[in-house]
């Protein structure tokens, strides 16, 4: 409103000039109730307001420089007892240059980095610019063992027992040795070596020639006389036993039991692999442990090979390139490995399947999972083996979908409802749950933990142990988890994967160890 200058008082209406002195009146508007200075002053206390605002905004950005702020380096070793690095990790400035050297320890010898970087130089540089994660990965330096025997059948004179008579033979015959069994199944025709041994591995190629495939190819070892020995043996139908004759007392270590890992029918090569090492027995077929157990009966003795026909016709079977070696071929650690895979070969028999729920598969040298299913259910592989006390050592990490999710070791597993889940998380957390007849029982809740690497293709390297009723979870070389229960003493192994938000995950595995405790 226009305001007299003089009078000071503000005139409404269209008047030009002041109706109590008569003076023109100024145009500018004032506010009405107040002298027109509290404008100018509103103004200035906001503009110190909003300058003072600035300058903590800029104290703030700036109080930590980006050259300034630190980062952590981890580091681990696979398999743990191979080796370590130097440094072995830290906290370090933005834009450092660390340089990392993995040495090995004796046995083995550096093969590759995972994690940051895919290198297979021992020394490697970093630049950390954000957190870093590397494991060194070590290989056991292959040592040529001392051959105590070894046979390939060519030459007559090589000393094995032979002859041809009413109940069957024992032949060198086209670079082989091959015999043949007319008996009943109480009978046995066999071969000596006519050597003394006490520990060792054996290998020898064995196959079916013709006759009934319900039979025995059988490997005698520490054999003493009829009534002293271990045997181990397969059929041609896929079964396999091991057994003990103490003074004409036979005990039963394995009944006849079914495999899918003895090729079957005429023709069908299998190779037999067992180890007499102390009170350690072992026998494997075409590269897959069967049993594994310990006895203090027989400590030497000769070998032996054999044909049993066990349909009450005959059987003739052949062996070749029998090799008998000292056993620290297969002693690479302090613990013996009772099983290992680094799953490039797509038929070491892991269960794998692909349905509307997910798929286990071998991808790329690796063992794949991916789960579409709901939180409270998972999609899992297991090895088809048994296994009581031991350690497994597996690498693991994301390769797609949500990292709500959990990467589990399923061992002791008895059936889908009852075994022990060791499993993490690539957020950060781990548990360890029990399934006892369907009952889901919480050992461990899930906790986070900074020592579990997460995201995408960041790998973790899962410890567990089960030796007794005691059970412990360790990742990265740090324990999180020991527990006791004596629910399960036995059973199989299974890797598993679980998306937990009701979208998907996937998860790889490589690198599995399972050793004595």
């Amino acid at each position: 409103m226009p305001f007299c200058p003089d009078c000071g008082i503000v005139v409404s209406g269209d008047y030009q000039f002041c109706p109590e002195c008569g003076r023109p009146l100024a145009t500018e508007e004032v506010v009405v109730g107040g002298p027109v200075e509290g404008k100018s002053k509103k103004k200035i206390a906001g503009i110190i307001v909003a300058c003072v605002i600035a300058i903590v905004v800029i104290i703030v950005l700036f109080s930590t420089k980006p050259w300034e702020r630190t980062y952590t380096l981890s580091v681990s070793v696979y398999p743990s007892q191979a080796g370590f690095v130097l440094p072995s990790g830290g906290e370090y400035k933005s834009g450092d240059q660390v340089t990392l050297t993995a040495i090995p320890n004796t046995g083995y010898t550096f093969d590759h980095w995972s994690g940051t970087t895919s290198a297979t130089t021992s020394t490697v540089s970093i630049t950390m610019d954000s957190h870093e994660s590397l494991i060194a990965h070590f290989e056991t330096i292959p040592t040529t063992p001392e051959v105590l025997f070894s046979d390939d059948f060519s030459d007559e004179s090589s000393g094995w027992v032979t002859y041809d008579e009413y109940d069957g033979r024992v032949i060198y015959q086209n670079g082989y040795l091959c015999i043949k069994d007319y008996t009943t199944h109480e009978g046995t025709m066999y071969s000596e070596s006519q050597r003394y041994l006490t520990d060792f591995i054996l290998e020898v190629e064995t196959w079916l020639v013709s006759g009934t495939d319900t039979n025995w190819h059988g490997v005698s070892c520490r054999y003493k006389d009829d009534d002293n020995y271990y045997g181990f043996a397969i059929g041609a139908d896929g079964y396999y036993t091991i057994l003990k004759w103490v003074n004409g007392d036979e005990t039963v270590f394995i009944a006849p039991t079914y495999s899918s890992y003895i090729n079957q029918g005429v023709g069908a090569v299998n190779l037999i692999h067992i180890e007499c090492i102390g009170s350690n027995l072992g026998l494997s077929v075409n590269g897959h442990l069967l049993w594994e157990g310990t006895d203090t009966s027989l400590t030497g003795g000769d070998i032996t090979l054999a044909a049993n026909s066990q349909a009450g016709t005959f059987t003739e079977v052949a062996f070749d390139n029998i090799v008998v070696s000292e056993p620290s071929v297969t002693i690479p650690t302090a613990h013996g490995v009772l099983f290992s895979d680094d799953f490039s070969d797509e038929s070491s028999g892991w269960v794998t399947f692909d349905d509307a729920d997910g798929r286990v598969a071998y991808v790329n040298e690796c063992f794949y999972i991916k789960d579409y299913t709901y939180p409270e259910a998972a999609n899992y592989g297991n090895c088809q083996r048994y296994f009581t006390d031991f350690v497994l050592e597996v690498e693991t990490w994301l390769v797609g979908g949500t990292d709500n999710n959990w990467h589990s070791a399923i061992c002791r597993l008895q059936d889908n409802d009852n075994y022990y889940d060791f499993g993490i998380s690539a957020d950060g957390y781990y548990d360890i749950l029990k399934f006892d007849n369907e009952n889901r029982i919480s050992l461990v809740p899930p906790t986070y933990t900074s020592y579990i690497n997460q995201g995408v293709d960041a790998v973790n390297i899962i410890y567990i142990e089960c030796i007794g009723n005691t059970l412990s979870l360790s990742v990265n070389e740090h324990e999180l988890a020991n527990v006791t229960d004596n629910t399960f003493s036995g059973g199989d192994i299974a890797l598993a994967a679980n998306a937990i938000d009701g979208t998907f995950t996937e998860v790889a595995f490589d690198n599995i160890v399972i050793s004595e405790p």
